[in-house]
């Protein structure tokens, strides 16, 4: 069983390296006061990745070079997370433990329900 992760994990990163494209192993949760994203891709790293927020989504980029005579540096999207809307976009964060990037997303003072009055106009 142990040899069949490694050929597994290893025709993974074969298939990346070329040209295909490996696909990560997503936890999603919630926590107390956040969400948190947990993502794992086969032989990589904490050099390997890239965040963006773009307009309302998180975008998880795989660094690669390209070797042909110049070393290019490529980026491709591997995954996308809408940010919900009960979550802070301004104080989103991530870190590399072990082999697993997180991505932490705090909640919004509006997550835990807001409440006004509204006066009626006559």
């Amino acid at each position: 069983m142990k040899d069949l992760r490694k050929f597994a994990q290893a025709a993974n990163v074969a298939n990346t390296l070329n040209g295909g494209m490996a696909k990560p192993k997503v936890i999603f949760s919630k926590e107390r006061d956040h969400y948190r994203m947990t993502l794992r891709i086969a032989g990589t790293d904490e050099r390997s990745f890239s965040l963006e927020i773009i307009n309302q989504a998180v975008y998880i980029f795989l660094l690669a070079e390209q070797r042909d005579g110049d070393v290019q540096a490529l980026s491709f999207p591997v995954e996308v997370l809408p940010i919900p809307t009960d979550v802070d976009f301004h104080n989103i964060s991530a870190y590399f433990e072990g082999t697993s990037l997180n991505v932490v997303l705090p909640f919004n003072e509006l997550a835990n329900g807001y409440r006004k009055g509204i006066e009626i106009m006559k």
